[in-house]
């Protein structure tokens, strides 16, 4: 009884209107209608147009297997709500529903509200009964997803629909493990699937990798202590210069042309002062450097916790200005 009451609903649909069957329509003369703005049209959607208009066609003249390859050529060419109403139409026509209720709930959240979407809501409600619908959740962008060993149909709402019965889900990425579930959905009823993608190694999902985080914290934390010693060897030169500046001060003389009492005293004066500077230059790089890494591994760490925390389950399908997309590549 509900397959004749679709292939009745189908028929219905599919009469051509009167201007399709050839009866005569009032028209404006050529003299008061408006004169078209001229359009630029794209070659693939010029072609998609033509497959678009074969698959009407095809449709009307009940050739249902013809006009659900063109018509899907056709989507693939062009994303239009009206495309996706005519091929969910042609794939309740086969009895093709998980198709065809995919295209019918894509063809009605695109559509402008009017008759259309009222047009496919019905259809949709007929094919409704015979799927189950699914709501794919991953936790990590970018992730592929199968369904059954094959990809996710790109024109899909929010809900995605099967046959009832077992089926097989999969997410894919290449810095995680894959996950995988098996599960039973129920014709007219929906269901929530969540596939949670663990770091492969560490990679991924914000995990420090103890190596790396280990030699950063090593190499940082000896530079800081190489620099407070060099700088503290520095500073120790330094007062022994100031020392040696004073006793060279108080006799009054000149290290330029030091006299015989005070020739050593110049020279230890001198490789004083050449031993502070160059202690206190080390000190300050090593010190730059040590602080440097130390600030590089507290960020990583820092980071790689966030991003740790922080991981959300995200839909699978979002949507942005140009309608329902998937997160994840296809």
């Amino acid at each position: 009884m509900a397959s004749l009451l679709v292939e009745l609903a189908i028929a219905a649909w599919a009469v051509p209107s009167a201007a399709q069957q050839g009866e005569p329509t009032a028209t404006p003369s050529a003299e008061l209608a408006p004169k078209p703005e001229p359009l630029i049209i794209e070659p693939a959607d010029r072609e998609a147009a033509r497959l678009h208009a074969a698959g009407r066609a095809a449709l009307a003249a009940k050739e249902n297997d013809r006009a659900r390859d063109w018509l899907r050529q056709a989507l693939e060419l062009h994303e239009s709500a009206d495309i996706a109403e005519d091929l969910g139409t042609a794939e309740l026509a086969l009895r093709e529903y998980p198709g065809a209720a995919t295209h019918l709930a894509w063809s009605i959240a695109h559509a402008a509200t009017g008759a259309s979407t009222e047009e496919a809501k019905k259809k949709f409600e007929l094919a409704r009964p015979y799927v189950a619908g699914v709501r794919l959740v991953v936790n990590v962008a970018g992730a592929k997803i199968h369904v059954d060993g094959g990809d996710v149909t790109a024109h899909a709402s929010d809900a995605l629909y099967y046959l009832p019965g077992s089926h097989v889900f999969e997410a894919f990425h290449p810095d995680y493990r894959d996950a995988r579930k098996d599960m039973a959905v129920e014709a007219g009823k929906d269901s929530v699937v969540e596939l949670m993608l663990e770091p492969r190694d560490g990679v991924g999902s914000g995990h420090p990798k103890p190596g790396l985080m280990g030699a950063g914290l090593g190499i940082g934390g000896a530079a800081l202590v190489a620099g407070i010693v060099t700088g503290a060897l520095s500073l120790g030169a330094r007062g022994r210069a100031k020392d040696l500046q004073t006793d060279v001060d108080r006799a009054a003389v000149s290290c330029a042309a030091p006299p015989a009492g005070f020739a050593a005293t110049c020279g230890d004066l001198e490789s004083t002062l050449a031993r502070r500077d160059a202690l206190g230059t080390a000190a300050i790089v090593t010190l730059g450097v040590g602080g440097a890494v130390l600030l590089a591994a507290g960020l990583y760490i820092g980071i790689s916790s966030s991003q740790r925390t922080s991981a959300a389950v995200a839909p699978l399908v979002e949507r942005n200005a140009a309608g329902a997309v998937f997160s994840g590549s296809f």
